[in-house]
């Protein structure tokens, strides 16, 4: 697999890992991992007396969307190894799952890389 800095395709990151297609249960899990956050979040905020009017369903609403956006991934990255910035030369972690178009973004310097596989 191949991680391309966007703005220098000569730039690139040979890694180890495979790109495969994630699985159905596996996008379910994320998908109900993220759901679960604004779950508990909306529970919690029913002991907040006065705000809890507003939290309550505006995180009720935030699960159902984060739900669909965990579901939306479409890959899988099978062996994620930490791999260092082509820009800054700080270390970048992959992340297990990784959604359609295949981009990652430094957290340091906000370099976008590619990923080919």
């Amino acid at each position: 697999m191949k991680i391309i800095l966007l703005n220098d395709s000569d730039k690139f990151i040979e890694l180890n890992s495979q790109l495969l297609e994630a699985t159905k249960k596996l996008k379910l899990q994320n998908g109900f991992r993220k759901f679960g956050l604004f779950f508990g979040l909306a529970l919690v905020s029913v002991f907040i007396p006065v705000l809890h009017f507003v939290l309550v369903p505006v995180f009720l609403i935030l699960a159902v969307v984060s739900f669909f956006y965990g579901y939306n991934v479409s890959y899988q990255v099978s062996n994620p190894s930490a791999c260092s910035c082509l820009v800054c030369s700080r270390q970048m972690t992959l992340p297990v799952l990784i959604g359609s178009n295949r981009r990652l973004t430094c957290s340091a310097c906000s370099a976008q890389f590619r990923i080919e596989g």
